[in-house]
């Protein structure tokens, strides 16, 4: 079996975000300019969340990682709003304060749990 060997562009990326003073530079976005670091916790965060997708949709332990959850939850505080109103996550279903940091961070990001019959199909 050959190694598989990732675009250039990845390569790219992973280089660019272990080189010294990464997360000050400035990145053009979607969204607009951000920090590196800001790019990297938004793709953090945004793998975090679709691993979770993917576990429920194939049925296997969704459970994520505490530190990354807290990670994520914590630099999302301040963004969900604008998330929200650029229509990049859904509505957020209700979640209590009692319910676990994960369940609060998937309600962030408009997913629920338990899940609906059929949500993630």
């Amino acid at each position: 079996m050959s190694e598989v060997v990732p675009p250039r562009r990845v390569r790219g990326s992973v280089t660019g975000s272990s080189a010294p003073g990464a997360g000050e530079r400035k990145v053009q976005l979607g969204s607009g300019p951000a920090t590196g670091d800001e790019y990297l916790r938004e793709v953090a965060a945004d793998h975090l969340i679709h691993g979770w997708d993917l576990a429920v949709a194939i049925g296997v332990d969704d459970s994520l990682d505490p530190d990354m959850v807290d990670e994520a939850a914590t630099w999302f505080l301040d963004r969900e709003r604008a998330y929200r109103s650029a229509g990049a996550i859904g509505p957020r279903p209700p979640a209590q304060l009692q319910d676990d940091l994960q369940t609060r961070l998937l309600a962030m990001f408009g997913r629920a749990r338990p899940l609906p019959p059929l949500a993630v199909v």
